[in-house]
């Protein structure tokens, strides 16, 4: 194992990262021209009931604060429980989210697609994990009978609301900070998650893609096409897929009027999404979000005039799932439970915050902790105001730690060294240790890496030599990183 000269400070420069994790209202974005040509379906007219992105911050809960509540539980008590893992009928309502609704309706057309589904919800007494490709997200009871009562979310369909929520805060991670998205991620994902204040409505799910939202339940990314040529082929593996695992939705860029199977003309929405329920060679059935009870029957050759673009996502063995997200997120009914991120420097390693509550469900602590995949580790710990209290760096291999206290100026004291338990807490420390021993340690944590050096082998080192002699030690062993106490002690000396 090699030693590596890294810069701690940059592991840990924004502390907990809660500086990007603010609260506040985001800002809603309006569609750009991505590279991949992806087919872009949203907003003016994707809201339905002749409702405009202007007046949706006018309605429900938002004008009357506390309405919300009174309204969802009656409607609540109304419609029954309907969170079962199956996705039923549902009415797109004040948010211009058709891509998210008709992501879920397409992939509820298929046999995995429902699977994925019911694994993806976790029901809990009083409200519901949703597993993401990104994270895990809560969602309440409290907040879908509230959803309900601002009539800006859909309707129908309990399990429907839940998916609007997490993806909405999923979305909303990814614009403050929270959680941030990797480079090579499809522009589809990119667009979707960067804040653009130009974007109208309420909701940071307002526009997007279909196969967004298909991935982000599934972690399984699909593909658009926007010819002729392509849909019909796509159509046709969906027809021989007989709703297996083929999930597809399209699009439109303009309203327009064609005619059904029965020869009766019918509207189709522009700049807005649909899911394809169903295709026999002749007629293609599709459902518009407004109200996915009521099914379109189009010939083929009107299916094409009316749409521009199809989203199609694979969701068999062959479409293995792919990580687009450098850090993820994961909550409980508490709030968050930890955040982690792969990332590489100058070698791959781990990074983690873990959140705890006290009794009234307020932050009280937060612990960071990186580790290599060469052993080296360590992190912090911080209180609720953010500031340090205290610190590790060790090896995992050989469980060797070095701990300390901190104040918020990173002036370190309190140094003990030991090894550690299988609960991350030390065993023992050293009767002689001081904070001039362990400041020895901490300046030079190349140490603590080498996997023949145990706790005491460590101690002896600092406590025992000389500066001159330390150093030659260091340098030894970043020459020979698997030298034992014995072979450090010895070459120094000749």
């Amino acid at each position: 194992m090699s030693s590596n000269s890294i810069n701690i400070s940059v592991l840990f420069a924004d502390k907990f990262g809660l500086e990007k994790t603010s609260n506040t209202a985001q800002q809603n974005r309006l569609p750009v021209d991505t590279e991949d040509n992806s087919s872009s379906f949203l907003n003016i007219e994707d809201t339905p009931q002749e409702t405009r992105p202007e007046e949706i911050n006018q309605c429900g809960a938002e004008l009357f604060p506390g309405l919300a509540d009174i309204i969802g539980g009656i409607i609540d008590d109304l419609d029954g429980e309907s969170k079962d893992g199956e996705i039923g009928d549902t009415n797109q309502v004040g948010t211009g989210n058709c891509w998210l609704l008709s992501g879920v309706n397409a992939l509820n057309t298929t046999q995995e697609g429902k699977k994925l589904i019911r694994e993806s919800l976790d029901y809990k007494s009083d409200h519901t994990v949703v597993h993401t490709a990104c994270g895990d997200y809560v969602v309440t009871d409290d907040e879908i009978a509230r959803t309900k009562g601002s009539f800006q979310y859909s309707s129908g369909d309990d399990d429907m609301i839940i998916f609007e929520l997490a993806l909405e805060k999923m979305i909303d991670d990814c614009i403050n900070g929270t959680i941030e998205l990797s480079k090579d991620a499809p522009s589809v994902l990119h667009w979707l998650t960067n804040e653009d204040p130009t974007k109208p409505g309420h909701s940071s799910t307002t526009g997007g893609w279909s196969r967004a939202a298909m991935y982000l339940i599934t972690g399984k990314m699909g593909e658009s096409y926007n010819t002729v040529e392509e849909m019909e082929e796509q159509l046709e593996k969906f027809k021989n897929n007989n709703k297996k695992d083929f999930a597809v939705a399209v699009d439109t860029d303009k309203s327009s009027v064609v005619l059904n199977a029965n020869g009766i003309p019918t509207p189709i929405v522009g700049n807005h999404a649909y899911s394809v329920k169903d295709y026999d060679g002749v007629n293609v059935t599709v459902i518009n979000p407004w109200d996915s009870g009521h099914e379109i029957v189009l010939p083929k050759k009107e299916f094409f005039k009316a749409f521009q673009g199809m989203d199609v996502c694979d969701l068999s063995k062959n479409n293995e799932k792919v990580n687009y997200f450098k850090q993820k997120a994961f909550y409980n009914s508490n709030g968050m439970v930890d955040r982690t991120e792969e990332r590489v420097e100058e070698e791959k390693y781990t990074r983690t915050y873990k959140y705890y509550y006290n009794d009234e469900n307020e932050l009280s602590k937060v612990r960071y902790e990186y580790i290599y995949d060469s052993g080296f580790c360590g992190g912090f710990n911080f209180d609720e105001d953010k500031n340090y209290t205290s610190g590790f760096l060790g090896n995992k291999d050989t469980k060797t730690t070095l701990t300390f206290n901190m104040d918020n100026g990173d002036n370190r004291s309190g140094y003990q060294l030991g090894e550690v338990d299988k609960d991350g807490n030390l065993k023992y420390t050293f009767v002689e240790m001081t904070d001039e021993i362990g400041k020895r340690i901490d300046d030079n944590y190349q140490i603590l890496q080498y996997d023949n050096l145990s706790a005491s082998d460590v101690f002896v080192l600092a406590r025992d030599l000389s500066d001159a002699e330390f150093d030659k030690a260091m340098a030894y062993l970043k020459d020979n990183p698997n030298a034992t106490l014995k072979e450090v002690v010895y070459n120094i000396n000749l």
